[in-house]
């Protein structure tokens, strides 16, 4: 079992082919479940970027980032919506509850720069690869 690259993988796993068992654990190894707590070494610079979002923030995504989690720390409960547009709830719609940070996994790429709409008001940490 090993970690492959991405061009190794596609090349295993195309029409015809017969994958074999290993194919399959080295394709499991060469990434991380949403279950998986990511090593810090393989999230950019090991630390997260930190901004208080108020009502209506947003952050600027730069081309080829992927935001691999976001914490939401809570200031007060209420609703957490996250999307491409304001007000949209595309990437993310959940419920802070008072006290209980929330964790989302969400491995969202975009190739070109992107800006992400936060409604609500609680501080995040965001984690990009």
């Amino acid at each position: 079992m090993a970690q492959q690259t991405v061009t190794y993988l596609k090349g295993k796993y195309n029409t015809g082919d017969m994958p074999t068992e290993q194919d399959f654990h080295d394709w499991l190894d060469s990434y991380f479940h949403k279950t998986d707590t990511v090593p810090k070494a393989q999230i950019e610079d090991g630390e997260p970027i930190t901004q208080l979002i108020a009502t209506n923030g947003t952050y600027a995504l730069a081309a080829g980032k992927m935001i691999e989690l976001i914490v939401f720390e809570d200031v007060s409960s209420g609703t957490v919506e996250v999307g491409t547009t304001a007000g949209a709830s595309d990437i993310i719609d959940d419920n802070l509850t008072g006290g209980t940070p929330l964790v989302e996994r969400i491995d969202y790429y975009v190739a070109t720069a992107t800006t992400i709409y936060f409604t609500g008001n609680f501080s995040i940490k965001i984690y990009l690869r």
